[in-house]
């Protein structure tokens, strides 16, 4: 999906988010990710690479949900931001 389409769905997502109240969020890919962030975080929110994303691995917070922004599980996904990285994000987000 494009940020285009998903930032249709925002504010369904966003109510959606509030009434479930999830612990975590597990965004998959970097189109996602900006997405959530801008509709829960900050609607200015600009990012275009995905280990800017990531940065040291510390969750975007709203509320009381951690959003883990992390690499879509395909192949370009995987091979983007490399084998090794995906593992420890997902070793990260485990803990």
């Amino acid at each position: 999906m494009t940020r285009k389409i998903l930032a249709n769905d925002a504010a369904e997502i966003k109510s959606l988010i509030d009434i479930i109240e999830p612990e975590n969020i597990i965004c998959l890919g970097l189109d996602t990710s900006v997405v959530i962030i801008q509709t829960l975080i900050d609607k200015k929110f600009s990012c275009n690479r995905l280990p800017e994303l990531i940065g040291t691995g510390e969750p975007y917070i709203y509320g009381e949900t951690y959003i883990y922004p992390v690499a879509h599980p395909g192949y370009w996904g995987t091979r983007t931001r490399g084998e090794d990285n995906v593992i420890a994000d997902w070793m990260r987000i485990r803990r």
